[in-house]
């Protein structure tokens, strides 16, 4: 695609929510003069700007403050406002990149809470990047990253409403009980990145032993030889002198001069 056609497809396709207020937003221009903005440059009628705008502000809980400038908003207004504005020309896939990274915590659950909202009254496909560790109480799926792979993958599931009275536990009446499965991920090679809180939990490092059991595979620890213990410390004892040059590796042939005396 040439430039022109990128440009095209980013404004009329793809709806981005950027974490800093500045990017989404123009400061000198009110909520609803924001959401206008990218009707105009698609060329649509002032009339039909004006409504689209209003309606997107009332989505995202912000009709009262349609006239309101940038220093006029909290952050999680602003980023209500930005959310808004990227629904401008009715994109088919949202992104948005750390979209509460500047809020708090009871903020950032009012803007994942509208991007839920949104995903149902929409069908919007909508991809988030986020540190919250509590996203995924809001998201379908979540995918995690872990130095720089792909490490689990949680699904969010609501379970069949169960009617009360007959003795078994269930959601709340009118609403299916929540769960949520975390999954590591393979990839094609087979390779999965184990939870490193299980790792250290267990004290596995650079090994472990794999045995095939009934409907699974157990991961278990390696137990290091005495030989292997040895070879360690001598291995650190030898990083500890490695640099023969320079003002540190004076002082280490002199600290391992007194040390032999000594021993002597």
């Amino acid at each position: 695609m040439s430039n022109a056609d990128l440009n095209g497809y980013r404004r009329t396709k793809v709806g981005f929510v950027w974490q800093q207020g500045a990017r989404n937003l123009i400061s000198y221009l009110s909520a609803l003069e924001n959401v206008k903005l990218p009707m105009t440059l698609a060329g649509q009628t002032p009339n039909k700007e004006r409504g689209r705008a209003e309606a997107l502000l009332e989505v995202v809980g912000l009709a009262e403050r349609k006239h309101h400038r940038l220093i006029e908003l909290s952050g999680g207004e602003q980023q209500r406002v930005a959310i808004a504005v990227a629904l401008a020309n009715s994109p088919t896939l949202l992104l948005a990149d750390e979209p509460t990274g500047e809020v708090d915590s009871v903020t950032a659950t009012g803007i994942f809470k509208v991007f839920q909202d949104l995903n149902k009254q929409y069908g919007l496909t909508t991809l988030i990047v986020s540190h919250d560790q509590g996203i995924a109480r809001y998201m379908n799926r979540v995918v995690a990253i872990r130095d720089g792979k792909t490490s689990s993958e949680t699904v969010r599931q609501t379970l069949p409403i169960i009617p009360k009275g007959n003795g078994l536990a269930g959601g709340e009446e009118g609403h299916g009980e929540i769960m949520f499965e975390e999954l590591v991920i393979l990839d094609s090679a087979g390779r999965l990145q184990v939870p490193r809180d299980y790792l250290e939990r267990l004290n596995i490092k650079d090994r472990a032993r794999l045995e095939l059991v009934d409907g699974g595979i157990l991961i278990q620890p390696v137990q290091i030889s005495p030989q292997e213990v040895a070879a360690e410390t001598a291995s650190d004892n030898q990083e500890a002198i490695v640099d023969v040059h320079g003002p540190r590796g004076w002082w280490n042939r002199l600290r391992n001069t007194k040390k032999r005396t000594k021993q002597q």
